[in-house]
């Protein structure tokens, strides 16, 4: 197909020709652990599934024996260890309802279908609302060749569903991942596709190369099509640590980093460290976006990964694959554990976003789209995140972010509430006056002068004993605009008692108290816990 046929027909406008995109994908190659290389323009583009740690396999060595029992974490496990079962807002039990996922692979796995279902019930999972595999236009047949290894497959569709088992599937399949001689128009294809499929709000990627300039006419790829429901894109950041890969790369897909998780006894989270394959570093290319404002590895250009998620292989995840591993023995196997590889986490957070559209859907707003997720995530406090303090990738993993783990893990009952609108919880600073209380709040974002009355927008609750929320009305709202400071002074309140502050506004102002910011946008929910008034002495 030529790639204006393709433009045509997906609708994609991105201004390029198909000399530029045959530069790209024919320079796009394998990443490297140790040091920055720059690609060359004759190098082969080897879209890889970014899967395991084990490097035989990637080195095309045989497929190690699967086994009759799983091997690696269960969904029980790392649902508890992230939260993931505790995603909860306004009553709503986080599982993607309602929402739809597109994964990305190239060839066919002629037994996902029956080995999603043989892993659920297993695992005692419902098996999801549909799955569907649909080849790179969007068909249900003809199907691509089968696939020599299909973990990548089972992989992708088993645990984007063990985090969000209320989601429909799609699995999108092109029929190549492209070679030396013809770029991979059939993996551009099915991008397009899985965005433009109806219902579908995020999708999930899992090939990638080296970077190359000409990526950056590509980057509109990973946008949400016209006239379609928003979409965010995930792709794990690559499994042979410093430099990283493009489409990670890209400032339109989220990408998601490693880890090697250790859990408590009773499947807690106990620590993590940043995996040595956890593809991270500078982009040559790729300008930085205004949500990395707050990156100090770079004042120029777009860094990876933003989050993280469990990879190595010694802490990775039970995955059925009965075509590849046989029917007798359909349990991979890796390193001493389970699957491994930072394609653990761009399905992995592609279920959590689906969770959050759910959220947001519940609450009447609209999906996410990558900007909108990637600017959330980078301005939430750090109590969203597990700050992953040591491990190196050619890079080192320190406080706050950095080039291995991003932001961190995700603390997902805080996380993913708060990508739909809801708040972190913390304290604020508090005064109480006799029976009165001024509640001293910092801005995130200016205010107008004067603007301090819009606040009395806001509806403030109080919830006190036996789960009552009393309205508290306001005597006052005084801004100062030089500190970007506010103090709210609400009407009586009774002593003695616990509240909870609930803010709920509709104006385009966030707000944040001492611990951090736990408001960003409009039409948001703020929760201050522990506010309990008292007199002054």
């Amino acid at each position: 197909m030529s790639m204006l046929t393709m433009q045509q027909r997906l609708g994609w406008q991105a201004a390029t020709s198909r000399n530029s995109l045959g530069q790209l994908f024919s320079s796009l190659g394998r990443g490297h652990r140790r040091g920055r290389h720059k690609p060359h323009a004759n190098r082969r583009w080897h879209p890889e599934t970014m899967r395991l740690e084990d490097r035989m396999l990637l080195a095309g060595s045989p497929t190690p024996p699967g086994s009759p029992t799983p091997l690696g974490y269960t969904p029980a496990q790392i649902q508890t260890a992230y939260g993931i079962d505790s995603i909860r807002l306004d009553g709503v039990i986080g599982n993607g309802a309602g929402q739809t996922i597109a994964i990305v692979d190239y060839y066919n796995d002629p037994t996902i279908a029956h080995d999603l279902h043989a892993f659920d019930q297993y695992f005692g999972l419902p098996d999801p609302p549909s799955f569907t595999v649909v080849n790179q236009d969007g068909q249900t047949a003809p199907l691509p060749v089968n696939a020599p290894d299909t973990n990548e497959f089972a992989l992708d569709v088993e645990w984007s569903h063990a985090i969000a088992p209320k989601a429909s599937i799609i699995l999108v399949e092109a029929n190549t991942p492209g070679s030396s001689t013809s770029f991979p128009s059939d993996l551009l294809t099915a991008v397009r596709t899985a965005a433009s499929l109806p219902g579908v709000t995020v999708v999930s990627m899992s090939f990638g190369g080296l970077e190359n300039m000409s990526e950056l006419t590509v980057d509109n790829l990973f946008t949400t099509p016209p006239g379609h429901p928003n979409v965010t894109f995930t792709s794990g950041s690559g499994d042979s640590g410093a430099p990283g890969e493009y489409p990670p790369y890209s400032p339109n897909v989220v990408a998601v980093g490693g880890t090697t998780l250790t859990l408590n006894a009773d499947n807690s989270y106990k620590s993590e460290m940043g995996w040595s394959g956890s593809g991270g570093g500078i982009s040559l290319y790729e300008s930085k976006p205004p949500y990395q404002s707050v990156v100090t590895q770079s004042a120029t250009q777009r860094t990876i990964p933003d989050v993280a998620f469990d990879a190595n292989g010694s802490s990775g995840l039970a995955v059925y694959d009965s075509f590849t591993n046989g029917a007798t023995t359909p349990w991979y196997v890796g390193i001493g554990h389970g699957i491994g590889g930072t394609s653990i986490g761009a399905p992995a957070w592609a279920g959590l976003i689906a969770i959050a559209d759910q959220l947001r859907q519940s609450v009447g707003e609209a999906p996410l789209t990558s900007f909108q997720t990637l600017q959330t995530l980078y301005s939430l406090p750090a109590a969203a995140f597990h700050d992953i303090t040591t491990g190196n990738n050619g890079f080192s993993a320190g406080p706050g972010y950095d080039l291995v783990t991003g932001r961190g893990s995700p603390v997902a009952n805080v996380l993913v509430p708060a990508l739909a609108g809801a708040p972190v919880l913390a304290s604020v600073q508090r005064v109480g006056i006799h029976y009165q209380t001024a509640i001293d709040l910092s801005l995130f974002g200016a205010l107008a002068p004067g603007s301090a009355l819009d606040l009395y927008n806001y509806r403030l609750l109080a919830e006190g004993p036996h789960g009552f929320y009393h309205r508290i009305r306001l005597r006052s709202a005084r801004y100062n605009a030089a500190t970007q400071t506010v103090v709210l002074v609400p009407k009586r309140l009774p002593l003695n008692y616990t509240y909870e502050l609930v803010v709920r506004g509709k104006r385009p102002y966030g707000l944040k108290g001492a611990n951090g910011i736990f408001l960003a946008g409009g039409n948001q929910t703020v929760i201050f816990s522990g506010f309990t008034p008292s007199p002054v002495a």
